[in-house]
C-alpha cells in the first residue's frame, strides 16, 4: 500500500515536472532541403566548383572519345592490320585505358573532396544562422523538418533562416 502511494506520488511529480518544463520549451524545425535548393550560396559553390573542375573534366571527356576511337579502329581494322600494327594499336588502348582509369579516379576524388569542404563550411555557416534565428525568438530547441512525423507551419523556421543567409 505505501509502495503504491509512493510511486503515485513519484509519477504525480514527473508528470507536473514535465508540464513545467514542457511550457518552457519552444521548439521549431527547419527544412535542411528546402534551403539547400533554394540557397543563393549553395548555387554559387556549385558555379564555383563546376568552373573549377570543368578542364579537367572536358579533358577527361576528350581522352574517353580518343579510346573510343581506337576501340572502334581496332574493332574495324584488327582483321586486315599486320600483327604488329595490331599489337601495337591494343598496347595504345590499353595504356589510354590505365591513364584514362588513374586521371578520372583522381579527378573523382579530389571533386568530392572539394564538395565535402564547401558544403561543410556552408553547414557551419547555416548552424550559426540557425542558432541566431533560434536564439533571437527564443527557441529551445530546432529540428531538422524531415526528423519529424508532424509539424505545425508556425514553428518552421526555414524562411526565417534563409533570408538571412541572404
Amino acid at each position: 500500500m505505501i509502495k503504491r502511494v509512493l510511486l503515485g506520488t513519484l509519477v504525480a511529480g514527473a508528470l507536473l515536472a514535465s508540464s513545467a518544463f514542457a511550457a518552457d520549451l519552444k521548439v521549431g524545425v527547419i527544412d535542411l532541403r528546402q534551403i539547400l535548393q533554394t540557397s543563393s550560396q549553395v548555387k554559387q559553390l556549385n558555379a564555383k566548383l563546376r568552373k573549377q573542375f570543368k578542364p579537367r573534366q572536358d579533358a577527361l571527356l576528350g581522352q574517353q572519345k580518343q579510346l573510343k576511337t581506337d576501340l572502334e579502329k581496332f574493332s574495324r581494322d584488327s582483321a586486315v592490320m599486320s600483327k604488329t600494327a595490331k599489337d601495337k594499336l591494343q598496347q595504345k588502348i590499353i595504356g589510354e585505358r590505365q591513364t584514362f582509369a588513374q586521371k578520372e579516379q583522381a579527378y573523382q576524388k579530389e571533386l568530392k573532396q572539394a564538395q565535402k569542404s564547401s558544403m561543410e563550411e556552408f553547414l557551419n555557416k547555416l548552424k550559426g544562422v540557425v542558432k541566431k534565428v533560434a536564439q533571437a525568438d527564443h527557441y529551445t530547441l530546432v529540428l531538422q523538418k524531415s526528423a519529424v512525423p508532424y509539424a505545425a507551419d508556425d514553428i518552421d523556421i526555414t524562411k526565417k533562416v534563409a533570408d538571412k543567409l541572404g
